[in-house]
């Protein structure tokens, strides 16, 4: 069930990426940096022995110790973003709270991504998230 809610989360999050590039399309280029947002890669391993050991992978998050902290940005309860003193943090909160509308609307109110979770890499500006 897992592996298909990461699917989905995915899927979700891919068409939040697509409204944006159809809007800049016919407008200009915003004026604030969009996050480059995805959610952790993952896989099912059913073993050959006989009785199929099934376990479901996820791509490994290396914090590496540079000031990468796993953080809460939105909760079940509110659609409003967590307060965070990280700027990269605040904002990357405010993208997910602006995704969730997105997804909301695009599935005409049937679905969108809740309880998001994640850590940024200051290396690389990217965020990874977990569905829970």
């Amino acid at each position: 069930m897992e592996l298909n809610c990461i699917g989905w989360a995915s899927a979700l999050m891919l068409c939040v990426y697509e409204f944006i590039n159809e809007k800049k399309s016919l407008l200009s280029f915003p004026s604030f940096d969009i996050p480059n947002m995805r959610f952790v890669e993952c896989g099912l391993a059913i073993s050959k022995t006989a009785n199929h050991d099934t376990f479901l992978l996820e791509e490994f998050i290396d914090t590496g110790g540079h000031g990468n902290w796993f953080v809460k940005y939105l909760n079940n309860n509110s659609a409003k973003p967590r307060t965070l003193s990280n700027h990269r943090q605040a904002h990357c909160a405010e993208f997910l709270s602006f995704a969730q509308h997105v997804q909301f609307w695009k599935t005409d109110g049937l679905a969108f991504v809740s309880d998001l979770q994640g850590m940024i890499s200051f290396v690389q500006r990217s965020v990874c998230l977990l569905f829970i």
